[in-house]
């Protein structure tokens, strides 16, 4: 039986993302800088948005190397508590940085300049 995605095919998607999502940003931070004569709080939170794509890329080569098998020490990394733990350690640490800088970009008062 084979799985319905592979970790080969979440790598490409998550790889493609890295790439377009920073230029996705790029041009809509473009547009949308034009249209409102400089940086405002919406157009520097799609800069935040850009950045998920390598972050999340990262962080996924980052779980792929600490669950790896490798024959030659005997290292199994889905075998140890501390992978498990460093793992939901750096993903909240990220997530968090992520959430605190949303809260930043997104108050209540709009178009206020940054």
């Amino acid at each position: 039986m084979k799985e319905s995605i592979d970790a080969g095919t979440v790598d490409r998607c998550l790889r493609l993302l890295a790439i377009a999502l920073p230029v996705a940003a790029l041009c809509a931070f473009v547009v949308f800088g034009r249209l409102r004569k400089g940086l405002t709080l919406p157009t520097a939170a799609i800069g935040l948005a850009g950045i998920a794509g390598p972050v999340l890329y990262a962080l996924w080569r980052f779980y792929v190397w600490m669950v790896r098998y490798d024959p030659k020490s005997g290292y199994f990394g889905l075998e140890r508590v501390w992978v498990l733990l460093a793992c939901i350690a750096v993903f909240v640490l990220v997530g968090g940085l992520f959430g605190i800088a949303a809260a930043k970009f997104g108050s209540k008062t709009k178009d206020r300049k940054v």
